[in-house]
């Protein structure tokens, strides 16, 4: 199986993110410290798995015993109706207690009975229930943190108003009643992108500048990734001048890195060697670089024009200030400790040279200003994004699944033709020949596999604000996944 495969599970164990430990450092700094704090990434940059690997049961078991409930990563909804909004609460808060249960302390157990008492108090709305609950930890001597990913969804669904964000947070709370949070959004939250009625958030300006960058790996890293990854594989090496044009092509960002080194693997399985490959970009990868672009304003967008233009000027600056400090731009830009931006050099270039090639292809850019457009711009239409990427991470993980069964079909047809020998020694026998099939029609299954899911992650990028259609994509893609299901169960 390629090494490169993509897996719907994010990484939770930091042995398996060993270059992302100064940022797992930094993570952990916050809790010492406590600070409302932000991981802003593009998507695919591994947020994530950074967020899993940094707050895992041992860590959560390890700051329990230090009077600090951590709760486990959750992600937030993007259906929640307003009043829905705080039974999440609860329930978030709740699953921070489960860590007590492993310690035979009588006062933990308490605690948790009576939380529990309170959430399955019927006269209590779940707004009641949740400060209560909040009351009741913090008044026991611990210190409370949410960890949410996805954040976006919170900050722009229709559904959560100024009264979710007061409850989370208000200027006289007291110290005991005060959750710090640390959360992951694939953009910056400001005045300019909020839902009316929640740019005055008190809640969102506690995070103000405290914010982790998460990048791509830097050459160095990639190369130690991908001789990891390929350490016990049959293909064990890449040269270094493949490995340098899979880490320009990708800007080392791990979901894009993992589909062009996937491509160079499956090329060299094929050919046997290195000689002519090239990288021709998915839909998956499509979807991916329409995602990153949609998030933006259109004065961001405007500004990759120019930048691809050559034609830069004093307006477009300071919004290509904003898409370096994201991720989706290159150049070397640093904040102090004030949260002052210090510019060292003003040569801005794309993350990644595929991405810089989607957006130099005729109309392409045009095409995301007009899908901005007509589903009206701001948090409606990166709202309606969210829903894209949401239906967008079902597909990956329907195709992942379909993909990983037929491999596991494919490894079992070659098991079993190294381990047949016929009595009468002939080779061609009946019964080898149709493992033979069996085998080529198994490794042919993944073209109808990457074809089907290739069609409705195109219909996903056209969908715009068509909310039928997103529906229906939904429902298609259910129906085709037990169809291919069924005939791969027949290998």
């Amino acid at each position: 199986m390629n090494p490169f495969t993509p897996t719907a599970l994010p990484i939770s164990k930091r042995e398996n993110l060993k270059y992302r430990q100064t940022l797992i450092a930094a993570l952990e700094s916050k809790i010492k410290t406590p600070q409302q704090t932000y991981l802003t990434g593009v998507e695919g940059s591994g947020k994530t798995s950074l967020l899993k690997s940094t707050f895992n049961f041992e860590y959560r078991k390890q700051k329990a015993l230090e009077n600090v409930l951590i709760t486990p990563v959750v992600e937030f909804p993007d259906d929640l109706t307003s009043e829905a909004v705080y039974v999440f609460y609860v329930n978030t808060l709740m699953s921070s207690l489960d860590i007590l249960t492993l310690f035979d302390n009588p006062s933990y157990q308490r605690l948790i009975d009576e939380c529990e008492a309170i959430r399955n108090d019927t006269t209590k709305t779940p707004q009641a229930q949740f400060n209560d609950i909040r009351n009741k930890i913090g008044n026991n001597g611990f210190h409370m943190v949410m960890v949410v990913d996805n954040f976006e969804r919170f900050v722009l669904s229709p559904n959560v108003q100024m009264k979710h964000h007061e409850t989370l947070c208000k200027q006289d709370q007291l110290p005991t009643e005060t959750i710090q949070f640390i959360v992951a959004t694939n953009y910056d939250f400001n005045k300019s992108s909020l839902p009316p009625g929640t740019s005055g958030s008190f809640f969102l300006s506690r995070f103000g500048d405290n914010c982790i960058r998460v990048g791509g790996f830097s050459l160095a890293e990639t190369k130690e990734y991908i001789r990891q990854k390929l350490s016990d594989r049959r293909i064990s090496t890449f040269s270094d001048a493949l490995i340098t044009e899979i880490y320009e092509l990708s800007g080392g960002i791990p979901t894009v890195l993992e589909a062009v080194a996937k491509s160079a693997y499956d090329y060299i399985d094929l050919t046997g060697g290195e000689e002519g490959w090239q990288f021709e970009s998915t839909a998956q990868l499509d979807t991916l670089f329409n995602h990153w672009c949609c998030l933006l304003s259109d004065e961001q967008l405007a500004a990759v024009k120019a930048l691809l233009d050559g034609n830069v000027t004093a307006e477009n600056h300071q919004h290509l200030v904003t898409l370096s400090l994201r991720g989706a731009m290159n150049s070397k830009i640093e904040k102090d400790m004030f949260g002052n931006i210090r510019i060292k050099d003003t040569r801005y270039d794309f993350c990644c040279k595929l991405l810089k090639q989607r957006c130099s292809e005729d109309g392409w850019l045009e095409s995301v200003i007009d899908r901005q457009l007509c589903s009206g711009g701001g948090a409606d239409s990166m709202y309606i994004v969210t829903a894209q990427k949401l239906i967008g991470d079902k597909l990956d993980e329907m195709a992942d699944e379909l993909e990983s069964l037929r491999s596991e079909k494919e490894a079992d047809v070659e098991n079993k033709l190294k381990e047949y020998r016929p009595l009468n020694l002939q080779i061609n026998s009946p019964w080898r020949k149709k493992l033979a099939e069996n085998l080529k029609a198994v490794k042919a299954f993944k073209a109808r596999i990457d074809s089907e899911f290739d069609a409705l992650r195109n219909r996903l990028i056209e969908a715009c604000e068509n909310t039928d259609e997103l529906k229906r994509i939904e429902l298609d893609a259910t129906e085709i996944t037990k169809a291919l299901l069924a005939e791969l169960n027949k290998f």
